[in-house]
């Protein structure tokens, strides 16, 4: 499926409402975004301009369809132009739909009807919060407070999934490789250990625990040392701040 079907089928789910020129640019992005293993990269490229994403070309080819008879470009007032198909292109359309699966084509009507739901300022604004580096060369105004707050937004929820996976890694890091050298070694001295390997060892074949029972040993031991931890616990008293006082 070409770049062009693509257009044919923004176009066609917006249904009898013809699309501006931010609505048609808007929806191609998002369409390539959410679904971009099924567009393939002979898609649009997008990069910042005036209003966000935006490609030159995606009106190229609407004229090369309106020429063709697919597309009816018609003058407005507000937005210079808009867009939308002749019956001969509701009719391609409808034969391309079929070789989408079928979420993907609902949900590439659900992106066409969201942004035609929205003011030009509530798009945008939307882009801008999702997508803030599309907002380098933007007119509008408070777009670039919009990208900062969304990329500092962004880097904070990036901080707090690396902490936690970090830790439930850490959790299950059987051989302590995240660890470095040092603490490994300390971590070692003072950790209970079970029978030495040197005993193990010593034991006939047949008599050697498995590795789910050694595997069971050594998280009873954690466990002790938590229980251990948890029992000599003691909650520090509230901090008191002026104007409140801790109960």
């Amino acid at each position: 499926m070409t770049r062009q079907d693509w257009l044919l089928l923004v176009l066609a789910a917006a249904g009898r409402k013809p699309l501006s020129p931010l609505q048609l640019q808007k929806s191609l992005f998002l369409v390539g975004y959410d679904l971009a293993k099924l567009v393939g990269s002979d898609f649009y490229t997008f990069r910042p301009f005036d209003y966000g994403p935006f490609d030159a070309t995606v009106y190229r080819d609407a004229e090369e369809q309106a020429a063709q008879g697919l597309v009816t470009i018609r003058s407005h007032p507000v937005t210079r132009r808009v867009f939308s198909l002749t019956m001969r292109g509701m009719t391609r359309a409808r034969t391309l739909e079929p070789g989408l699966p079928t979420e993907a084509a609902r949900h590439c009507r659900y992106i066409v009807q969201w942004t035609q739901s929205q003011t030009l300022q509530e798009l945008t604004q939307a882009i801008y919060e999702h997508f803030p580096a599309y907002a380098e060369r933007s007119v509008m105004p408070g777009a670039r407070t919009i990208a900062r707050a969304a990329k500092r937004r962004l880097r904070g929820r990036r901080g707090r999934w690396s902490a936690a996976l970090t830790g439930a890694a850490r959790l299950l890091d059987f051989g302590t490789t995240m660890h470095t050298r040092p603490a490994a070694r300390r971590h070692r001295a003072v950790r209970p250990r079970g029978r030495r390997l040197s005993d193990e060892a010593a034991r006939p074949r047949g008599q050697r625990p498995s590795d789910g029972a050694a595997l069971r040993s050594d998280w009873d031991a954690i466990g002790g040392d938590l229980r251990a931890a948890l029992s000599s616990f003691k909650a520090p008293e509230p901090a008191t701040h002026e104007g409140h006082v801790g109960s």
